[in-house]
């Protein structure tokens, strides 16, 4: 009798976990994501005060993802995975995928925040997408994957209301041959119509670009930019502290960068947020510049 009851209870236990494990795999969320198998990139207007959280390279180590989400947590930008403010947007710069362990776990926390936050969540391919370092890293299908990964936008075109030159937000920097071939899109219904309308196909020349936020480049010195670095006109963002990177560039920081919309891009602010070696779960607000990297 008690055996019976015994495994009644576990029957029962068995019946409430598969009733509360989420519906949504990673593999069901990647498949509702991808739309299109097209190279463009996107177009985006937004209005002053508009703030955009960027993270590049996270290269798969999930808990330096984990602590920057729990640190947007912290600041009242997300709830759970919900962003909780309409002006809010999240951009994961390229490179998510990497030679850390932490893949499927970084994938599915992106993939998550993509489908609960359509509109507000750009995921950018870089090298590590583009070039299927993610091979053997995942435990699903590569032709899922594969068609996930070639369906991420290159770039993220960004207006101000005032401005006729965009800020391009996308891993590869100025000297950058691939947008020559690609075109862009508006994700938005009539709200950029002087620049490229929805739907529309268009292209912006390398000349018509005003500012860059892209990823990794050699020769800077991370150690002391604590994740964000400007050459000329062009913002370098790197976001975790991989192996590669404590023997390379001495950067031992989670880091992600806070870009506040003005009216125009003059008026445009950036800051890093960063862990310090002897804090490693603290996050530090660095100092504001302008997007010519004036300080604010």
């Amino acid at each position: 009798m008690k055996k019976v009851i015994i495994g009644s209870i576990f029957f029962i236990i068995l019946i409430l976990i598969a009733l509360f494990i989420p519906k949504d795999t990673t593999r069901d969320l990647l498949q509702q994501l991808t739309k299109t198998q097209e190279r463009t990139a996107l177009v985006l207007q937004l209005p002053p005060q508009s703030r955009c959280l960027l993270v590049s390279n996270i290269q798969g180590e999930s808990n330096s993802l984990n602590r920057i989400l729990q640190q947007w947590r912290h600041m009242g930008m997300l709830k759970d995975y919900t962003i909780k403010d309409p002006t809010t947007y999240l951009i994961f710069n390229g490179n998510c995928i990497g030679p850390a362990s932490g893949n499927q776990e970084v994938l599915n926390s992106i993939a998550t925040l993509m489908q609960r936050n359509p509109s507000q969540v750009f995921y950018i391919q870089g090298p590590h997408e583009s070039k299927e370092w993610w091979l053997n890293k995942i435990d699903m299908p590569s032709t899922i994957l594969r068609a996930f990964f070639n369906s991420l936008p290159l770039g993220l075109y960004i207006f101000t209301q005032e401005d006729t030159l965009p800020l391009r937000i996308s891993y590869e920097g100025s000297e950058a041959t691939t947008f020559d071939k690609i075109s862009c899109r508006s994700i938005q219904e009539g709200s950029i119509k002087a620049h490229c309308t929805l739907g529309e196909l268009c292209s912006f020349a390398q000349r018509e670009i005003a500012y860059y936020l892209v990823g990794e480049e050699n020769g800077i010195d991370w150690s002391t930019m604590q994740g964000l670095q400007i050459t000329n006109t062009t913002w370098h963002i790197i976001s975790s502290p991989t192996l590669q990177y404590k023997e390379k560039y001495r950067f031992f920081n989670d880091a992600f960068a806070l870009l506040t919309i003005g009216n125009t891009l003059s008026e445009c602010s950036i800051t890093s947020y960063h862990t310090t070696f002897s804090a490693p779960d603290t996050f530090i607000e660095g100092k504001v510049f302008h997007l010519n990297g004036e300080p604010n």
